[in-house]
């Protein structure tokens, strides 16, 4: 018999992440058999209204698409592969028309199917200002090479680190290096100013060995996560290929710099600039800058800045992301090839998945929607 306060107060619970983990199991079950339908609906309605501004960074007002506000997000319940089981749900929305589908597959993590493609992992190649180059996975512990009075360094936890000599002076004019990720691969570098920063697949930063001058610049090409040292005294730079850039002066923030994807820069912490050719503003925490190909920039506030980073914190998440924007992430992630045939079905996805999972685990959330895929070998077919 339906109880309809005890189901509302699930949902509740559950949405504000306030549910014990028997609860979970009750309103997963009371979801796979359509108990819980308007009560979810009740809470995605009373979301859907949210308006999240959209200002431009030149300052002029407009107003702002209408679409879910910060609490979506917890609409796009977890998919998380933990021991045996990968649990998802995911919500698709397609033509308007929102569907709810929970995913459990269930399988021998050491036997993985004959067609499947694992994970990246932590994967780099340094090249030094001489031209040399240092494969990171490969590489031993501790230190790799010395450039002047610095010594660089493979900590125990992996990461890359510049540490300085017990004698002498940093060079006056100092060398530039490169660190790289290939698809599939990710990594963590400490800067010669203890800045750290985490690459995504297919990303990489030009940095100098050390920061001399009234100003820190680096030069970067994809996806990074930065934590910024504070020096008020010398701001920090980031510089696209494109002729934007941010300045700080010590912060928390995350950018999408990929050439196939519209730049976005989040702001978990501190304060930032963004400027490109006459335009600039300040964005403040919580905010995204967006900047188009065709030179149009503007300041989202209120934005989901745990989707900014959850790349970095080992998942995948979508809130409202269309397949195409959906593949380019396994693309680069599991350094496979995507081919669409047929008429895709128009669908957005809110979810999130384990970066850890298998390709297959993570497609067979998304064959809920309909959506079909092949794989061979490196190549993932998507067909209606």
């Amino acid at each position: 018999m339906e109880d309809p306060i005890f189901y509302k107060q699930l949902v509740e619970r559950y949405l504000a992440k306030k549910a014990t983990d028997e609860e979970i199991k009750v309103f997963f079950q009371l979801m796979n058999e359509g108990l819980l339908d308007k009560y979810v609906d009740a809470a995605m309605r009373d979301m859907e209204g949210m308006e999240r501004p959209a200002i431009p960074i030149d300052g002029t007002d407009h107003a702002g698409k209408k679409t879910f506000g910060r609490n979506w997000k917890r609409l796009a319940v977890a998919a998380a592969v933990t021991g045996l089981i990968a649990l998802g749900v995911f919500y698709f929305n397609g033509n308007n028309d929102r569907t709810r589908q929970e995913a459990v597959a269930q399988h021998d993590p050491a036997i993985p199917p004959v067609n499947d493609v694992e994970p990246g992992g932590d994967k780099a190649v340094l090249t030094l200002g001489d031209g040399s180059t240092i494969t990171l996975d490969n590489a031993e512990n501790g230190e790799l090479a010395a450039q002047g009075n610095l010594k660089v360094i493979k900590l125990n936890a992996g990461q890359l680190a510049y540490k300085k000599g017990a004698v002498g002076n940093d060079a006056v004019v100092p060398e530039y290096n490169t660190i790289s990720t290939p698809r599939g691969g990710r990594y963590e570098i400490i800067l010669p100013d203890e800045t750290r920063v985490w690459l995504n697949a297919a990303s990489s930063l030009r940095f100098p060995t050390a920061f001399v001058g009234n100003e820190r610049v680096v030069e970067l090409s994809g996806e990074s996560y930065f934590e910024v040292a504070h020096r008020p005294d010398q701001p920090f730079k980031v510089k696209f290929a494109d002729g934007a850039e941010i300045k700080v002066l010590g912060t928390h923030f995350n950018i999408q710099a990929y050439k196939d994807e519209t730049i976005r820069a989040t702001l978990l912490e501190g304060a930032i600039e963004i400027s490109k050719q006459t335009k600039s503003g300040i964005m403040k925490p919580g905010q995204q800058a967006v900047i188009r190909k065709e030179g149009d920039m503007r300041i989202i506030s209120n934005v989901d800045t745990e989707e900014a980073i959850a790349w970095k914190n080992g998942y995948f998440q979508f809130n409202r992301a269309d397949i195409t924007t959906i593949m380019r992430q396994i693309e680069r992630w599991y350094d496979v090839e995507v081919e669409f045939r047929g008429n895709i079905p128009d669908k957005e996805f809110v979810g999130k998945v384990s970066r850890n999972a298998r390709v297959s685990e993570v497609l067979k959330i998304l064959e809920l929607s309909k959506i079909h895929f092949i794989i061979e070998g490196k190549k993932i077919i998507v067909m209606p």
